[in-house]
């Protein structure tokens, strides 16, 4: 009788981790949550995850929060998913993080804030979001910005003076916005050198 206990316990043990008794370590927990939903990872030499693509796929804020455990990621992109932009604060801790897709997500100005600790972003897609002039001032810390992508949103020319402190910007697209030639020409003075698309 005492035998058939021990094998009984032995065998509700196994069970017991293989069914997530025993937790997965962050960074896999995040890889399985990418691909549960569609999404893709790419790794470099070493095996670590640099990218994490997610477009198109049910991803929501939850899933972006497990990002964080994924410390070498360079480029992430969420567009057309459910994210709204709670989760992006979970991401001031990924330090190598170069490039943020964000297009057609429901992201506002209260989630457009988020990003503006992640002063490493040189690329941020934001079109076709909430994003208005009151969220733009949220991005003026992203110094290192080449690429900003703000078209089909309600940006207009009173929110381009937060910009003004991105020098190194090399591409403003604001395609479909409320923003005005003059508006353009005031903002070209602050950045000679960069290509703005209106």
């Amino acid at each position: 009788m005492h035998k058939h206990v021990v094998v009984w316990f032995a065998v509700v043990s196994a069970i017991f981790v293989l069914t997530g008794g025993c937790s997965l370590p962050p960074e896999q927990q995040a890889v399985e949550a990418v691909e549960s939903v569609g999404g893709r990872v790419k790794l470099d030499a070493d095996g670590q995850v640099v990218e994490v693509d997610v477009s198109r796929t049910p991803a929501d804020d939850e899933l972006l929060s497990l990002l964080s455990a994924l410390p070498r990621l360079t480029l992430i992109n969420c567009s057309e998913t459910r994210i709204k932009g709670d989760g992006l604060a979970s991401l001031n801790n990924l330090k190598q993080l170069k490039s943020l897709y964000l297009v057609g997500c429901d992201v506002n100005d209260r989630g457009g804030r988020n990003p503006e600790s992640r002063v490493t972003l040189e690329t941020l897609h934001v079109g076709r979001t909430q994003l208005t002039d009151e969220g733009l001032s949220g991005l003026r810390h992203l110094t290192k910005l080449r690429t900003l992508s703000l078209g089909h949103t309600a940006v207009t020319d009173a929110g381009l003076i937060h910009l003004r402190s991105m020098h190194d910007l090399g591409t403003l697209i604001l395609h479909h916005t409320k923003v005005t030639k003059g508006g353009v020409r005031d903002l070209q003075r602050s950045m000679p050198d960069a290509r703005i698309d209106l």
